[in-house]
């Protein structure tokens, strides 16, 4: 497998927003300095004239994906989305990550191969074979699960919030008293869980 940069795997699976719904070619706000966009964090914006489209990357592989108005600043999650506009019929499923049971190498190695392996350089160098045939697998599983993710988003967008895409908002005031009334019911489980304990 060919490693490919981050934005390249959005753009691959995003490219509906621009050749369908008029958004303009992605920003990539922040890749914390790496250039393939693989660092501890990334935001990728999509907009358009009366719509975002959000797809945040953090730490530890922490993928959220949102959208809104232009005029709102943060938006909506598109787990919430999904689960009002199909009558939480449809939830948004993604497979289990099974971590590698991880052959003896070191944090240098690691560190060492992905970035040589990332920018397509040879990798050869920075252990014996095993150890970098090992570390060269995970890098590969590991964009399999990222891509899988991106893909597993960009369907249910397209599938479900052609309305939004499209300009249309009448549904965001009910989605959004929907959403704050999941967060308040949330809270208070929590705090009835919490009081049940002390």
């Amino acid at each position: 497998m060919t490693y490919k940069p981050y934005l390249e795997l959005v753009r691959k699976h995003f490219s509906f927003l621009n050749d369908h719904f008029n958004f303009a070619s992605p920003l990539q706000l922040s890749s914390d300095n790496d250039p393939q966009g693989y660092g501890r964090y990334a935001l990728i914006k999509y907009l358009s004239a009366w719509a975002f489209v959000i797809i945040e990357r953090e730490r530890d592989n922490v993928l959220s994906v949102r959208m809104g108005p232009l005029s709102e600043e943060n938006g909506l999650a598109i787990e919430w989305i999904v689960e009002f506009l199909t009558d939480r019929n449809k939830t948004i499923d993604f497979k289990p990550y099974i971590e590698l049971k991880r052959t003896a190498w070191t944090i240098r190695q690691y560190s060492d191969v992905s970035q040589a392996y990332r920018e397509g350089r040879d990798v050869r160098q920075y252990g014996n074979k095993a150890v970098v045939t090992a570390i060269v697998k995970e890098l590969d599983r590991e964009q399999a699960w990222e891509e899988y993710r991106l893909a597993t988003y960009a369907s249910a967008i397209q599938h479900y919030c052609e309305p939004f895409l499209s300009g249309d908002f009448s549904k965001w005031p009910n989605l959004c008293k929907y959403v704050d009334q999941k967060i308040e019911d949330r809270i208070r489980s929590w705090t009835h869980n919490g009081a049940k304990h002390n």
